[in-house]
């Protein structure tokens, strides 16, 4: 049969014309051949979806039952022409009728369409709607598929949307807040660390160094420094060698009276400050000397060690302690003047109540955890406050801007408010409000304070309560505060949602006037700091700095130029290997040299060494909180005019014990007179001058400590 509208070919017994949606009137349907399979009768065939609902509509059909196996049917050979008619425009119950062998459409279609009596190919008159809303369709997908795809690979889908979605000050809040997390990533974990490190003092090790290096010329003038001070110092002056007078003609022979005031000046200058007796201080050692310790805790046993050592020896002098809090004893010893310990019981020496607040000083510092907040909660409070701080900030202008940053200019946009008294006044109580209602911070303050509190009484404690009396203070003056003008303040975004810069300027583009902006673009980053003001005496003060340089492996090496009023010309400086991705692992270096504030000093650094005017200052910084060095010095070309060093690092215990009795000698108040004496006959008193000696102890002060190994000889 065929549609009486537009001559498509009909099933039997259709009601609807599949190519023009034509009612059909129903003619008696002919009884089926008995050689053929019987047909499932079909269900009615449901109106035609809207396009927004036609693909729901086929994934929200219930599954068929499961049906017997029908036997199958001999195909008889089709037409193509007809075939490809038929998919031109296939009958609508495919998509929404069940069909028998489950599923919906396929083989149902195939099975009423293509028989025998379908083979002369349809009349196609005209095309309905379908097809167009069709193509708009998969266009209209493809469109978004493609849109979607390059967003994702941009990553600034979340803040493309954000910005066609919000208004331009829920836009700003909303990049401040997503910046804010970003930030607040690496420092929860930086805080996650030291919070677990501050609740294992009571299992810890920790170890450091300092190392101090000088150049030649720096000891001679340190020495020669010291010479003439301890020659003016009442010690000084009391103290001379043998040989003092043996310069005496050398004195006048050689005029030297006209280079120095006194005979005492010239001997200590170009005598004893040589090493050959005196005061002068023999500084030769300082050339590279470093000052090892170590502190070790387990539980109420404590250990403390400490040394001097010069380059390629062993510790020059040390100390070593040990504290068992467990009998309140003490444990001492310089080992190289004694292998022994001299042990102390403090139980004889401290009452009840003394005990009672050492062990509750111990106890503190066995968990300071108390004085660290919770990661999440530190988080957590920084997201809040700076909320509270955003809220009140409307009638924010967005506009697009060419900002200039080191030269060049850099496409964003400007997110502009303004800044007076009354939004001042709003974001300070907003903050306020938010302190008051903070159980988590109030809880932490006092734990805090319960944990410093050491014998104090409960009245002088510091508490929250009295903290929130405070602030009703701060919040009535906080509504007095009036500014004299209005600032424009400014956060400008990129496209991809990054804060690129802020400033604030006075009413008018008056002073004052801040702003910073960097642009980091693939391997490049430049940086640009300005700020001026006009003070009372209507003179502008500023202070600007711009430079820039690469990154490479996630570490920025780059050149600024410094421009401050208060100093005659610009002053270069350097950054070198700062890390800028790894948070959790900072790092880098400073250079700027001092000769550029030589200059402008002219005269006044006569006095001062060429290796020291010509030097760089240097700082660096590497390592993570458990494992890090940071040093400091002057270094002229490649070599170190002097350079400090320190390591610093954190672990567990390496495990502390109390010296054995064979190993110690208890002094108390009973035997002090003799066992002291005794203890120090058996030392080695002059294994520790020679190493006072080697730091550069003058030999007269030497000798002085030499005496008493004598007078030990009366006891």
């Amino acid at each position: 049969m065929n549609c009486p509208i537009c001559g498509a070919v009909l099933n039997d017994g259709a009601k609807f014309c599949g190519n023009c949606g034509n009612k059909v009137e129903i003619a008696a349907a002919p009884a089926a051949p008995a050689a053929e399979t019987p047909v499932m009768p079909a269900a009615p065939v449901a109106p035609i979806a809207p396009a927004e609902q036609l693909t729901a509509s086929i994934f929200d059909q219930p599954a068929a039952p499961q049906q017997q196996p029908v036997p199958e049917t001999p195909v008889q050979p089709v037409n193509t022409a007809s075939v490809q008619g038929a998919f031109a425009q296939p009958d609508q119950q495919i998509y929404t009728q069940p069909q028998a062998g489950g599923g919906y459409g396929g083989n149902n279609y195939i099975q009423n369409n293509y028989t025998q009596e379908n083979l002369n190919p349809p009349v196609v008159k005209k095309k309905g709607k379908g097809v167009l809303i069709a193509v708009l369709v998969v266009f209209a997908l493809l469109i978004v598929g493609i849109g979607v795809t390059l967003f994702i690979f941009r990553g600034s889908l979340k803040n493309t949307w954000a910005r066609l979605t919000k208004s331009p000050d829920e836009y700003l809040k909303y990049v401040i807040s997503e910046s804010m997390e970003e930030s607040l990533d690496g420092m929860e974990d930086l805080q996650k660390e030291y919070s677990e490190m501050l609740a294992k003092m009571d299992d810890i090790n920790m170890q450091g160094s300092l190392r101090v290096q000088m150049n030649d010329e720096l000891l001679d003038t340190l020495e020669d420094a010291s010479a003439s001070l301890l020659a003016n110092s009442r010690y000084g002056s009391m103290s001379y060698d043998s040989d003092y007078y043996d310069y005496y003609d050398d004195y006048y022979d050689t005029d030297m009276y006209d280079k120095y005031d006194t005979y005492d000046d010239y001997y200590q200058a170009e005598h004893a400050s040589k090493g050959s007796g005196g005061n002068g201080l023999n500084l030769s050692a300082y050339g590279d000397i470093t000052l090892n310790g170590s502190y070790d805790r387990k539980g109420n046993l404590m250990g403390v060690n400490a040394g001097i050592q010069v380059k390629g020896g062993s510790d020059v002098i040390g100390v070593d302690a040990v504290y068992d809090g467990d009998n309140y004893t003490v444990y001492g010893r310089i080992p190289q003047l004694n292998k022994d310990y001299i042990m102390i019981d403090l139980s004889n020496v401290l009452d009840k109540n003394q005990q009672k607040d050492l062990d509750k000083v111990l106890s503190a510092t066995a968990d300071f955890s108390s004085a660290s907040m919770d990661p999440k909660m530190v988080r957590d409070m920084y997201n809040r406050y700076i909320m509270a701080v955003l809220k009140p900030i409307e009638k924010v202008e967005a506009s697009k801007v060419k900002l200039p940053v080191n030269g060049t200019k850099m496409s964003c946009r400007a997110y502009e408010f303004t800044l007076d008294d009354d939004l001042f006044q709003e974001m300070v109580l907003a903050v306020i409000d938010e302190i008051k209602d903070d159980r988590d911070l109030g809880k932490w303050f006092d734990d805090y304070m319960d944990n410093l509190d050491f014998g104090q009484s409960s009245a002088s404690k510091p508490d929250w309560d009295k903290f929130l009396d405070q602030l009703e203070d701060a919040e009535k003056d906080v509504k007095n505060i009036k500014f004299d003008e209005v600032f424009k303040c400014a956060f400008y975004i990129t496209d991809s949602g990054k804060i690129t810069g802020f400033s604030i300027l006075g009413e008018d583009d008056k002073d004052p006037h801040f702003s910073y902006a960097w642009n980091y673009n693939k391997n490049k980053l430049d940086i640009e700091l300005t700020s001026d003001y006009t003070d009372k005496n209507d003179k502008t003060q500023f202070l600007d700095i711009k430079g820039g340089g690469t990154v490479k492996s996630g570490k920025f090496t780059g050149d600024f130029v410094l421009d401050f009023s208060a100093l005659d010309d610009k002053v270069d400086f350097s950054l070198e290997d700062v890390e800028i991705e790894d948070k959790k692992n900072p790092g880098g270096t400073f250079r700027i040299g001092l000769e550029q504030f030589m200059k402008m000093a002219e005269d006044k650094t006569d006095a001062i060494p060429d290796c020291i005017k010509k030097a760089d200052l240097v700082i660096s910084f590497s390592g993570t909180i458990k494992d890090n060095t940071f040093s400091i010095g002057l270094e002229n070309g490649s070599q170190d005019v002097i350079k400090l060093t320190t390591n610093a690092k954190i672990s567990d215990s390496q495990g502390i014990a109390v010296p054995s009795s064979k190993e110690s000698v208890e002094i108390n108040e009973g035997n002090a007179d003799t066992e002291m004496v005794k203890y120090l006959k058996d030392s080695d008193l002059e294994k520790v001058v020679s190493g006072l000696e080697t730091l550069g102890l003058p030999d007269s002060y030497a000798d002085q400590i030499r005496q008493v190994t004598k007078m030990l000889d009366y006891y």
